[in-house]
């Protein structure tokens, strides 16, 4: 018995809410679905009401996201390029090292910062992926340049040939960052094409109603 009743009084408000829907808008529709839930959970039951937006705004996330990695990858490879530039053609040009370390930094702790967020995370959970391997590498490359760049008689005194590998860590970062904007434009796309397939469908069942 009390499941029917139930069922009728919810078959009545789903009949209100889309009067509702039509006559005033989203706002009191909200409005009228907390009333209801509080209305049903009185009398002893629990009233879920599907999100039927959720897939509109998991699509808007995906176009957030998407433009903002394409950010990233633009400022990357604005200093990648003249990274690489100057690692292959300035060799052994004496101001060289200390402008490539100007070079890697904005795409180290910019472009590259969330695979070091993402790979500390991880470490704390002892597990590794992707974003381990391109920390580290990145890191190693970083680290061992620096102490050439600010020591380099260090390995000069013992015969060694200093070298740097700036070039090694932002052409890492940028290239992996462009695998992800490609990869991550295609699912923006898919997403917008089932954001729209969602709206055809709400505008036919809107129109059936009427």
């Amino acid at each position: 018995m009390g499941f029917s009743v139930c069922c009728i009084f919810f078959f009545q408000a789903e009949n209100g809410i889309r009067d509702l829907v039509r006559s005033r808008g989203l706002g009191d529709v909200y409005k009228r679905q907390i009333k209801i839930q509080a209305q049903v959970q009185s009398i002893g039951y629990r009233l879920i009401i599907p999100d039927e937006h959720v897939e509109e705004r998991q699509a808007e996330a995906q176009r957030k996201q998407y433009k903002k990695l394409r950010t990233k990858v633009i400022f990357a490879w604005i200093f990648a390029v003249p990274l690489m530039i100057i690692a292959m053609g300035f060799m052994h040009w004496k101001p060289g090292n200390w402008i490539m370390l100007a070079l890697v930094i904005p795409i180290m702790f910019y472009s590259g910062r969330d695979f070091y967020i993402r790979a500390w995370r991880l470490l704390r959970k002892r597990t590794a992926n992707m974003d381990t391997l391109v920390s580290l590498s990145t890191i190693v490359a970083f680290l061992f340049s620096l102490f050439n760049t600010l020591f380099p008689g260090f390995l000069e005194s013992r015969g060694i040939e200093v070298h740097v590998y700036y070039e090694a860590a932002g052409m890492i970062l940028a290239f992996v960052l462009l695998g992800g904007y490609t990869l991550h434009g295609q699912r923006a796309a898919e997403a917008r094409a089932a954001a729209a397939a969602i709206q055809a469908r709400k505008r036919e069942t809107l129109t059936h109603q009427e």
